[in-house]
């Protein structure tokens, strides 16, 4: 292996395109491997050799995917990183109206259950205590807020924040 696999980090849903070059052509025995799974040729895992380049293409990523991949040929192997980000999803929070001392309960859905949030108030973030409450249930993310008063109005936004496994 003249020229070894990158590690990369993309985006649920894009493509992931690894190459490593051989110090020949023609060597067709390599084999792809992601984690400990050797990745068999189809449309979602395409493998191509132009030459001394052997390529793979991940296409569609999902989270899951995030891990080693690896190009194994004869005694020789390469590896690199993938890492896939959860792909950003925004979803309006509805208007809402509460009375002073009731609770409010804001609450939004993320792309997969590992997204890390955080909630802020007109632009501050909002800290875990007596008065907000975060939770998080599966793939949605819920705010309580207890004993609302006049000082709790405001603009409510949840950040999803990227997270590398």
């Amino acid at each position: 292996i003249v020229k070894g696999l990158r590690d990369l980090t993309v985006t649920a849903g894009e493509s992931a395109h690894f190459v490593c070059e051989l110090s020949h052509e023609n060597i067709l025995d390599g084999v792809w491997w992601l984690g400990s799974i050797v990745l068999q040729e189809n449309e979602m895992n395409q493998m191509t050799i132009c030459g001394r380049e052997h390529h793979l293409v991940l296409t569609m990523t999902t989270t899951e995917e995030t891990g080693v991949v690896s190009f194994v040929v004869g005694n020789e192997k390469t590896s690199a990183r993938l890492r896939v980000n959860s792909k950003p999803k925004e979803e309006r929070l509805k208007d809402m109206t509460i009375f002073e001392g009731d609770s409010a309960t804001l609450s939004c859905v993320t792309s997969d259950t590992c997204t890390p949030v955080t909630w802020k108030r007109n632009n501050v973030t909002l800290l875990p205590g007596e008065k907000y409450e975060p939770l998080k249930h599966g793939k949605r993310n819920v705010l309580l807020i207890h004993k609302v008063r006049k000082e709790d109005a405001g603009i409510y936004i949840v950040v999803l924040l990227s997270q590398s496994k």
